[in-house]
């Protein structure tokens, strides 16, 4: 009976010690979290190219789908190009970078920096593709695209 006592106590106590220790971090949490919440459709509400607003005809039924794998753009329904991607989100702007995989540019490498507020997704790229732009003001940023999550 007390070997049996023994063994319930010690199991019991070292099951919250245990759960402690695979829990992640607090800071992998939260970027996760922050990469969660680029997954999803989104459609292009506004595009500024070289600091000029674009035409709407330009912009229409351009969407992009991000998974937690790749992003595919679309374009009247169609896949462009498809896209494998990692994010750096220690730094400010949060930065992604991707490669693409399927499509006319396949090979070719980009970073760009991006901003997710709830249902927007603000996402810019510098003129060489290659270094991130320092912001979304477009100096220095020649694309600039804003997207809106589509809802279901």
């Amino acid at each position: 009976m007390r070997l049996l006592l023994a063994f319930v106590v010690g199991f019991v106590t070292a099951v919250p010690a245990a759960s402690v220790a695979i829990r992640p971090p607090k800071n992998k949490v939260r970027e996760q979290q922050q990469a969660d919440s680029l997954h999803g459709t989104w459609v292009v509400v506004s595009m500024w190219f070289n600091g000029k607003k674009m035409d709407a005809v330009v912009v229409k039924d351009f969407k992009v789908i991000i998974t937690a794998r790749k992003i595919v753009s679309m374009q009247m329904g169609k896949a462009v190009s498809e896209s494998s991607y990692k994010l750096d989100l220690t730094k400010q702007p949060k930065q992604i970078e991707s490669t693409v995989i399927e499509g006319p540019q396949k090979g070719k490498v980009s970073v760009a920096i991006f901003s997710v507020e709830g249902d927007i997704l603000k996402l810019a790229t510098s003129r060489d593709g290659k270094k991130a732009p320092g912001g979304f003001d477009g100096r220095d940023t020649p694309v600039v695209f804003v997207f809106k999550r589509q809802k279901g």
